[in-house]
Order: C-alpha cells, then structure tokens, then sequence
C-alpha cells in the first residue's frame, strides 16, 4: 500500500539524515580532539608514535574519547548505506567489516595500549591483539563497499576513487606492521595516512546519503503491495 511505502521511505529518510549527521559529528570530535592532543602531548612524535599512545598518561581521556567518536561514525556509516544504497550495490560482508572496525575503536577505548610497565599486560595484549584485525578489516570493508557501489547508477562515480582509497589504506596497514615488527619507527605516520584515507572515505559516502529509498529494499511481499 502506499501509505506503507510512504511510512517506509520517511524512516529511511531521518535514518539517513541521523546517520550523515552521526558520520559528519564523530569524524570532526576524533580530528579536533587528535589535533589538541598533538599539541599537548608533543612529547609524541606523530612519525614514530602510535596515536593510542595518546590513550596513556596525561589527557588520555581526550583518546579514549576520539576512539568513541570513530565508533560512532562509522556505525552511523553502516546504518546510512543500509537504508540508502539499494541491494545489488550494498556489499553486506563489507558492512560488517565497517562493524568490526567500530568495535575495535570500542576495544581501544576499554583497553588502552600497554607503556612502559604495562606493556604485556591483559589491556595492551587485547589492544594489539585487535590492531591487524582492525586495520585489515576495515580496509577490506572499504574496498568491498566500494566496488558494490559500481553495481547502481548513484553511487557507482565512487566506486572507481574508493578502490584506490582501499589500497592506499592496504600499503599504510602493511607498512604499519612492517615498521612496528622491523623497528623502523614510522609506524604513527602510516597509521595516521590509514586513518585520513578510511575518514575522507567516510566523509565523502556521509554526504552522499541521500534521502531515497529504492524499492529494491522491500521484502518481495512489500513490493508488490506498494506496487
């Protein structure tokens, strides 16, 4: 019936709506608050640290909050794409690899990385334990919902960009872990290049949420009464 699609397509609309909001607010908290802490904890050179390192000691509320404020974006990430992006372009294993991604930033938060003392501990264990699944998660949840996007019309100009976003985010996770296992001491520098590549992604799918919502994402059943 139409007054079903109708109701449908109002949810769908303020889901949209709070999601690009919920996206937009979460990636402005975790840059602002990680531009104060670079300034207050200068003490940590953003090339050679890592930035939970900022978790740690004086201001490490300030982390603790950025890693709640990624969480947020991106679950809010998640639930825009489900109700805007229609079915045969949204990459439901690329969805929940963004999931994964926002509980890890959760897992951060809980579960500060170990220094000095605490190093080995059961928290930094946890931390680094979730580290590569993170990482490798959400650049494979980036790459997979990207190419899904190919699938429709809308969405498929991002498609192309969001791919290369994916292997940039690819060589910063590896030269992550290359450095950190090697010494190297660059490991806050690609950590921090994997971080701006997944929010200008994020941020430009934000803005892209639009307010329709196709029919393909009715049960078959609704479909055809709308029809």
């Amino acid at each position: 019936m139409a007054t079903l699609k109708d109701s449908r397509e109002a949810t769908s609309e303020t889901l949209a709506a709070v999601s690009r909001l919920g996206v937009l607010s979460g990636a402005g908290v975790f840059v602002v608050a990680l531009g104060v802490l670079h300034v207050l904890r200068s003490d940590l050179h953003p090339v050679e640290r890592m930035m939970s390192e900022y978790a740690v000691g004086d201001y490490g509320v300030l982390m603790t909050l950025a890693f709640l404020a990624m969480a947020g974006a991106c679950a809010s990430l998640v639930l825009g794409l489900t109700q805007t992006v229609p079915r045969p372009a949204l990459s439901v294993a690329g969805l929940v690899l963004l999931g994964v991604w926002a509980l890890v930033m959760v897992l951060f938060a809980i579960f500060p990385i170990g220094v000095g003392e605490t190093v080995d501990s059961t928290s930094d264990v946890i931390h680094r334990s979730a580290a590569p699944i993170g990482f490798f998660g959400v650049t494979a949840g980036v790459f997979l919902v990207s190419r899904h996007f190919g699938e429709d019309a809308s969405w498929g100009s991002l498609s192309l960009a969001g791919s290369i976003i994916a292997v940039v985010m690819l060589v910063a996770s590896i030269s992550f872990f290359v450095s950190y296992a090697a010494e190297a001491s660059v490991e806050g520098l690609a950590q921090r290049l994997l971080i701006i590549a997944f929010l200008g992604w994020s941020i430009t799918v934000a803005l892209r949420l639009n307010s329709m919502t196709d029919l393909d994402k009715l049960d078959p059943d609704d479909a055809r009464e709308s029809a």
